[in-house]
């Protein structure tokens, strides 16, 4: 979405500018008198070319690159200048604009856009156009912006062994974005690299590798590397690898190598960079650049060495571009190494010139300046008001030095603003910068005079295809002579037309690069000196079909036959047009570079197998079809490599010396590169005893070696030596027989070495040959050779050359010139004595004086028309008159990029030249020059254009997997583009599958955007291989799929091991879990207990007040008493249905809670109790809910009295039926609790129950049904009750608690009892029946049950002082309401009873 700014409304017309200079200011009066007399004329000059002034339109603040944390907010700045306001600001992600109604994004008030979230969606480039009131309009730069990432696996380090004094290397090779900060630990601590006694042997290189120099025994430990991500904090730590240092002395034998090899670097300027350097044992490293040694001394910072021999370059300039070269000589025996690397330091792009503003005349051509500086060479595109432009179309626009923008012929639809736009990639970030300047077309001035009238009869001949002859005559009237004629045509339908200059003595002029079967119009006038004249009637005119010519042929596949051939297949064109009659097949080494060399062969068949080629050579293939009209479009160039085959040259330069007494050092250097036939693996080297022959012995030496020494031979033996090179295809050649001899003794460096043996010199004009002898002393060891020259002192310069060079020439001298020459050798003592020459360089013959060359005029107007993604046709203008006189031209052309690309010579005889076999998207360069016999022109000015885009011809390239950390079930892959991508890749697509035989189009596909290079696999299987596939793609197509990467998600029981220890280790997280688990859980059994443990108590002590069941839990039971009340399962709607639902408890009574309607009423005027602090329930007022108690199976405790041994007593005169209820109230346990106990204690034998010290304090007798099984008979005499022995009675005893109003008591079945039990009469009468009511014990059809009559309430018996008993009454009185209830209750019980009655009655 647009913003509108108007921050200042300024029109910056002559009168706001003179307004702007006559501030009230006396130092702007110089500038305003200046300026008034442009002023002056100013109006005029507008009336004469329309001129008007410019109006700036510029970024004062752009966006830039930005790394931000995931989640977090970024702003990107972008703020404009321009004289014409109001300005519309656009944000623009790629090519599409931002969605500033997303809340994601805001378009802050200056410009800027904030981004509040930024994601992987929000990932990418950003841009920002400013367009004004003109509709004028210019693009920012990119601003890439990226999110903070590290790899979350970092490749452990591997274990060391090493000897002390040696070198050891730990490797750390994290990944992320920015680029992640390494530290090291060593056994659990911070190495602390800023302490000089650690820094001076412990060193922290770029890559994040640690070394260690000069080990010893305390360094040895367990090593790790920690990777932070200064962004986001984030940090992840390798394992440990130890270092163990080994005792004693090490093999005499060991191999010294590199432990690490010095890498090609390519970093910014400014940055401080390090070629790193180790190697196994201790060595003295030299470093050269560009052949020349690095003299490194005390107080220098440029170049320093960093551990043990790498070699640092701080503050890196375009100085430090160069080959460097390392050379390590070991220690122990004196053995070198060598490696050699390029420095690139890399410049992001700056102008030199910029773009300025301009008035140019319609017509006319024009061009914008702009010369752009970096490294690697910046990409230069033109835009304009905010488009780019098509620099393809080289009719209109052209690049001209591939910088430059001009513009063929103006019309006023060119007016605008236009931008330069240069970008190159430093540190493979992307760098831009841009300029702008307006360009004001000027229409034609009116004339001045007399101006010429319309050319006559204006025609057309030759109307060809592509281009047209137009022919005229002149002007009736010219007023004067004829300067030019103006030729304007434009295609029917389009927007721009062509003008086209022609001089004036011309009256003819062939148009070309015209489209054929297209409608064109064409008019001319003419100019004189007074200006343009009358234009002439407008000519219609329509170009010609073009030839039918064959299509290009289709598939062309190019396969390796043989180490020598190559078969070619291809199939016919799509469109023919007629009978193809032959294929011309195109084919040229690749390796040569040049597109000269390129052979044909006349084919008439679709494949043809072309012989005689070079093994293990590139070649490249293309195709032409022919018909009766000639020859189509060629088929798009492919290449294939022969197979390698053996080598067909031994390798050169062989030279063997004595090296000891028992060993020869051999050096070479490799065949030739057209006969190496494939990659050298190795050399075979064969010697022997000259005077043994006979007897040969086979060495084979690694292919990366030039020099080996062998060693283990005879003392002063002559012995004969040859080499051969080896590929996997065998053995080439070897070498004559090199006869060399061990030395009598030992070579020694207690001295320095000898002078070489002579030392001879040849003079050239700019080079100087040197020759030596080693010395003849060979006694003492020579590690190489210093040779020093300078014009009329040595030294000047200084090269080391190794100690088996005998000779070097010394190029780029001055001619004519006094060079003195010094040569000596050295070895670890020092260097030795030296040789000195004195010689002259030749006087340059070539500065005699000769014939000048015929001169040559340069080619003009060069043009690259891109036709495909592999062609192009050149067309160029020859300036000469009589251009058939035996000249020709040759051009050049090259890729852009990458830099130091060959040049590529085409020779011709036409003017135009149709060029094949050109890489896709890709920038070439091109010029052009004139040769004639000796003679040579200067080259052209260099056009560049781009190739097409085509679809990738190489599938994405080094992809990789890595586990995800703490996951089973996904993997992380990674890869690189194409690297013949051929465009821009748009997109990925990730196949992969568990059955790598399964075709492709069954593997599961995930899309992948072009900017990807790395993606999590999710939802995979745990402990199962998996295979992946990539395929990229482009505008044009799609990439081959690469071929099959597998690997295995871990399996399910894997743990991540502790970093630290290395052992699997558990998730703290998970221990967390399992640890508030088990407390939750105890916590929860805790409660339960409590609950059910102060429940039953509180139960029991209801049913038992005196025991303290409770025991420790008593205090805080009473609190938590009503939680067992309300877990009680029973809700009952009245007294009846309760005492059918029970719950047995800890003290063997069972009890139930009567919540019903009823219960509810008649409850209304009951007090309730309360539960003590022992949790027993009190006989206060304020007692729980109605409790019933149940006789069952009681303890063996003390009863009051038992109504089985007791003689029921009538009912008290005045006391009314309520004077039968206890004192105890409804809800309590324990007074019904203990009526139980005592009647089981009342029928046992033995027991006195008069004498038992709890009768005394008997508070309510039970009232009780007696009933018996069908073998027990009734007895009038009410004292006993029988039964057989054999049978069991039963009896139960239900104690009802009664408020003291309370009359009755329901009666239940006996509790069981054995044997005879006596039991006193009850008063009532024998002639009735009654009832059992709610016991299950079964009765006797017809015997009556005896039934229990109210009676007086219960006195308490106490003892008097002489051992007596007296009985107190109940002192507790009642209200009137607890009558009245009292009552109701007892009218219910009497029905109950009269139904119980009539019910036996009647049975």
């Amino acid at each position: 979405m647009a913003r509108i700014y108007d921050r200042r409304n300024i029109r910056w017309g002559p009168n706001q500018l003179a307004s702007l200079l006559m501030l009230n200011n006396a130092k702007f009066l110089p500038g305003f008198l200046l300026f008034s007399l442009v002023l002056i004329n100013f109006p005029t000059a507008s009336a004469q070319g329309n001129i008007r002034p410019f109006y700036p339109l510029y970024f004062t603040a752009q966006p830039k690159n930005a790394i931000v944390a995931s989640g977090r907010s970024v702003t990107l700045n972008c703020t404009v200048m321009s004289a014409s306001q109001p300005v519309t600001l656009r944000w623009l992600r790629g090519q599409s604009e931002v969605d500033t109604s997303n809340s994601n994004f805001v378009h802050l008030s200056n410009g800027a856009l904030r981004i509040n979230s930024v994601t992987r969606t929000e990932q990418g480039s950003y841009h920002c156009t400013a367009e004004d009131t003109r509709g004028k309009m210019i693009i920012s730069q990119d601003a890439v912006l990226s999110i903070a990432s590290l790899s979350s696996n970092i490749p452990s380090p591997e274990d060391v062994s090493v000897y002390e004094g040696d070198t050891a290397r730990f490797k750390c090779q994290a990944t992320g974005t920015p680029r992640p900060r390494i530290s090291w630990q060593k056994d659990g601590s911070v190495l602390d690299l800023t302490m000089e006694i650690i820094a001076s042997r412990f060193a922290l290189l770029p890559s994040g590798a640690l070394e260690i120099r000069n080990i010893r025994s305390i360094d040895g430990g367990s090593y790790r590397c920690q990777a932070t991500n200064d962004v986001t904090g984030q940090t992840v730590t390798s394992r440990t690898a130890s270092l163990t240092v080994v005792n004693g002395l090490p093999d005499p034998n060991r191999e010294f190598e590199f432990i690490v090899n010095p890498q090609d670097v390519e970093a910014r300027i400014g940055r401080n960079i390090v070629l790193e350097a180790a190697t196994t044992e201790p060595a003295a490293f030299t470093w050269f650049k560009d052949d020349e040694e690095i003299v490194l001394f005390t107080g220098q910072d440029h170049y320093s060495i960093v551990g043990q021999g790498s070699l640092r370059i701080s503050d890196l300039g375009e100085i430090d571009t160069g080959l460097y070269r390392v050379r390590a000589s070991s220690g122990a025996d004196g053995s070198t190494l060598t490696k050699t690397v390029r420095i690139t330091a890399q410049v992001p792009p700056s102008f030199l010139v910029k773009p300025e503003d301009a008035h140019a005349n319609v017509g006319n051509p024009f061009t914008f300046k702009c010369s752009v500086y970096g490294i690697p060479h910046p990409d230069v595109r033109w835009f304009k008001n905010g488009e780019e432009i098509d620099t393809s179309d080289t009719n209109i626009f052209r690049l001209v030095n591939g910088q430059n923008l001009q513009i063929s012929q103006l019309i006023k639809e060119d007016d605008g603003t236009y931008q330069c736009v240069a970008s190159n990639y430093v540190e493979n970030v992307k760098e831009t910068i841009e300029a702008a300047a307006e360009l004001i077309v000027l229409d034609e001035g009116p004339a001045t005079g007399p101006v010429p009238s319309k050319p006559r009869q204006l025609t057309a001949s030759r109307i060809l295809a592509q281009s047209v002859t137009a022919k005229w005559r002149e002007p009736t009237t010219k007023n004067g002579e004829i300067q030019s004629y103006r030729i304007h045509i434009q295609a029917e339908g389009a927007k721009r037309q062509r003008i086209i200059s022609v001089p004036g003595n011309r009256l003819q002029w062939e148009i070309d690069d015209l489209v054929s079967q297209t409608t064109y119009n064409i008019y001319t006038y003419a100019v004189n000196e007074n200006g343009p004249g009358e234009r002439s009637e407008t000519l219609t005119i329509e170009t010609q079909g073009v030839v039918q010519v064959p299509g290009s042929p289709q598939n062309l596949v190019a396969l390796a036959d043989s180490a020598t051939s190559i078969y070619v297949s291809w199939e016919p064109p799509s469109s023919t047009f007629g009978d193809i009659q032959n294929y011309q097949l195109y084919y040229a080494d690749l390796g040569t570079g040049q597109a000269t060399r390129e052979q044909e062969i006349q084919v008439t068949d679709t494949s043809y197998t072309v012989t005689g080629l070079s093994p293990y050579t590139r070649y490249g293939f293309r195709v032409e079809a022919f018909n009766e009209n000639g020859p189509g479009p060629s088929s798009e160039t492919i290449e294939a490599r022969t197979f390698t085959d053996k080598p067909t040259s031994p390798p050169s330069n062989v030279t063997a010396r004595p090296f000891s007494a028992s060993s020869i050092l051999l050096s070479w250097n490799l065949p030739p590169t057209s006969q190496r036939n494939g990659d050298i693996t190795g050399y075979k080297v064969r010697y022997r005893l000259l005077e043994n022959s006979d007897r040969a012995k086979t060495i084979v030496v690694d292919g990366i070696l030039r020099e080996f020494i062998l060693s283990e031979l005879e003392r002063d033996s002559e012995y004969e030596i040859r080499i051969g090179a080896v590929n996997v295809n065998g053995t080439g050649p070897f070498t004559d027989w090199i006869p060399s001899k061990t030395l009598r003794d030992d070579q020694n460096e207690d001295n320095q070495p000898p002078p070489p043996a002579y030392l001879e010199v040849t003079s050239y004009p700019t080079k100087i040959q040197v020759r030596w002898g080693h010395p003849r002393d060979t006694s003492i060891l020579v590690r190489g050779y210093m040779l020093g020259y300078g014009i009329g002192y040595p030294d000047r310069k200084i090269k080391e050359l190794s100690s088996t060079t005998t000779d070097y020439m010394i190029s780029n001298l001055q001619a004519n010139a006094q060079y003195v020459i010094r040569l000596r050798a050295f070895n670890l003592k020092g260097e030795g004595f030296s040789l000195y020459e004195t010689v002259y360089t030749r006087q340059d013959s070539s500065s005699g004086t000769t014939s000048p060359p015929e001169v040559l005029k340069t080619p003009l107007e060069l043009r690259a028309v891109i036709k495909s993604a592999s062609s192009a046709l050149l067309s160029w203008a020859d300036m000469e008159e009589g251009c058939c006189d035996g000249r020709h031209y040759q051009f050049m052309y090259k890729a852009n990029y990458p830099a130091n690309q060959k040049w590529f010579y085409v020779n011709t005889t036409d003017l135009t030249y149709a060029l094949n076999g050109l890489q896709p998207y890709t920038m070439y360069e091109f010029k052009v020059r004139v040769v004639k016999d000796e003679a040579i022109s200067g080259w052209s000015m260099i056009t560049s254009n781009k190739t097409y885009q085509a679809a990738p011809t190489s599938a994405p390239k080094e992809l990789t997997i890595y586990e995800v950390e703490n996951s089973t079930t996904s993997l992380q892959l990674n890869w690189q583009p194409p690297r013949q991508s051929n465009g821009i890749i748009t997109g990925y697509t990730i196949y992969y599958s568990t059955d790598a035989t399964l075709p492709i189009e069954e593997w599961i596909e995930i899309d992948l955007e072009g900017e990807d290079l790395t993606t999590i696999i999710p939802s995979l299987t745990q402990d199962t291989m998996y295979h992946f596939r990539i395929q990229g793609h482009n505008v044009k197509g799609d990439s081959p799929i690469s071929g099959i990467v597998s690997d295995t998600t871990p399996p399910v029981t894997a743990i991540p091991p502790d970093p630290i220890t290395g052992a699997a280790a558990f998730p703290w997280w998970l221990w967390l879990v399992i640890v508030a688990t088990i407390f939750l859980l105890l916590l929860l059994a805790i409660l339960i207990v409590l609950c059910l443990v102060c429940g039953c108590c509180a139960c029991c002590a209801s049913c038992c007040p005196d025991s303290d069941c409770c025991g420790p839990f008593g205090p805080c039971c009473g609190a938590l008493a009503r939680c067992w009340t309300s877990m009680c399962p029973c809700c009952c709607s009245d007294e009846e249905e309760c005492a059918k639902c029970c719950a047995s408890l800890c003290c063997g009574a069972t009890c139930c809670v009567c919540f019903g309607q009823q219960y509810k009423e008649k409850r209304k005027f009951q007090p309730k109790g309360k539960v003590n602090a022992n949790g027993k329930i009190g006989n206060e007022l304020d007692a729980p809910d109605l409790l019933w108690a149940k006789g069952g199976q009681s303890s063996d405790r003390d009863m009051t009295k038992s109504p089985l041994a007791t003689e029921l007593e009538p009912l008290n005169p005045g006391g009314g039926v309520d004077q039968h209820r206890g004192g105890m109230h409804e809800t309590e346990f324990g007074t019904g609790k203990r009526h139980n106990q005592d009647m089981h204690m009342g029928g046992v034998p033995g027991y006195d129950y008069a004498t038992s010290p709890r009768s005394l304090h008997l508070n309510q007798p039970p009232y009780m049904y007696s009933s018996t099984t069908a073998t027990s008979g009734y007895h009038s005499d009410t004292n006993t009750v029988s039964s057989h022995e054999d049978s069991t009675s039963q009896m139960s005893s239900v104690s009802r608690p009664t408020n003291p109003l309370s009359s009755f008591t329901v009666p239940g079945p006996p509790p069981h009892y054995q044997g005879r039990v006596k039991m006193n009469a009850p008063t009532y009468s024998p002639l009735k029946k009654t009832q059992a009511g709610f016991g299950t014990a079964p009765r006797g059809r017809g015997q009556p049950l005896p039934v229990v009559t109210p009676r007086a309430p219960d006195v308490t018996v106490t003892r008097g002082p002489g051992g007596g008993t007296s009985p107190t009454s109940s002192a507790r009185t009642f209200s009137a309401e607890d009558l009245n209830a009292e009552m109701i209750n007892l009218e219910g019980l009497m029905k109950d009873l009269n139904a119980i009655t009539a019910s036996e009655l009647q049975s």
